[in-house]
């Protein structure tokens, strides 16, 4: 059946599964892995400000004109409640969900910069979280991986996730004669702040790292090549 097959099998927690693959002409191969944890993440606090400020000179030299934007600001703090002597290994995204009337018209994903997100959460070694993981490294693999990563520098404690996102809800112009028009408005749309944090096992996270190395390193005759581990 061209290598697809179905079953009835359904993954739970703390499951581990083995798959043999054999083929004639081609040495036999295995591969094991475990279904971990659910983390246990959750809602630690969340603030929406709404904010009115001029920004007349974004549009105009004019002083008889004057424009004003409205805008919120929705803060979400989350927590992470991590097990203690257990090696754990988590990937975190974030999406926005858009409805029209609780008729869903679409979803944009987020970026998710943890060396961001994370500010604020100390290290093992005394040092801010997000300077131990990442340094001043703005590019190479470890900027690819800025959504994975593993409680090594936290083990046993809470680790807490600070997002803000800001919204343009309208833009009015005021004339010198006092009327006023809306010149830029967001549209009645209800956005839904969907952030999820998801548990990997082991191996998942060590080929997802030495994939992400061994594209760092292709094609550069300057550096060893990387295998990725599967």
């Amino acid at each position: 059946n061209e290598g697809n097959y179905a079953g009835q099998y359904r993954p739970r927690i703390g499951d581990e599964i083995e798959v043999r693959a054999s083929a004639p002409g081609f040495e036999a191969v295995k591969a094991k892995t475990g279904i971990p944890q659910a983390p246990v993440f959750e809602l630690a606090d969340s603030t929406l400000t709404h904010t009115v400020k001029d920004v007349s000179s974004q549009f105009t030299d004019d002083p008889g004109y004057t424009f004003k934007q409205w805008e919120h600001v929705n803060k979400i703090r989350l927590r992470l409640k991590e097990e203690k002597n257990e090696e754990n290994f988590y990937f975190i995204k974030a999406e926005h969900n858009l409805y029209d009337k609780d008729k869903s018209i679409g979803k944009e994903l987020q970026k998710v910069e943890l060396s961001k997100v994370l500010k604020g959460n100390i290290s093992d070694t005394g040092n801010p979280l997000e300077e131990v993981l990442w340094g001043e490294e703005d590019s190479g693999y470890k900027r690819q991986l800025e959504n994975i990563f593993s409680d090594a520098l936290v083990n046993g404690k809470e680790l807490f996730f600070n997002f803000e996102y800001y919204e343009n809800l309208k833009t009015v112009m005021k004339r010198p004669n006092g009327n006023e028009e809306i010149i830029n408005a967001g549209g009645p749309f209800t956005k839904e702040y969907v952030i999820a944090l998801s548990s990997m096992s082991s191996d998942y996270y060590q080929f997802v790292v030495s994939a992400a190395k061994s594209d760092n390193v292709d094609e550069n005759p300057f550096v060893e090549p990387v295998q990725v581990r599967a």
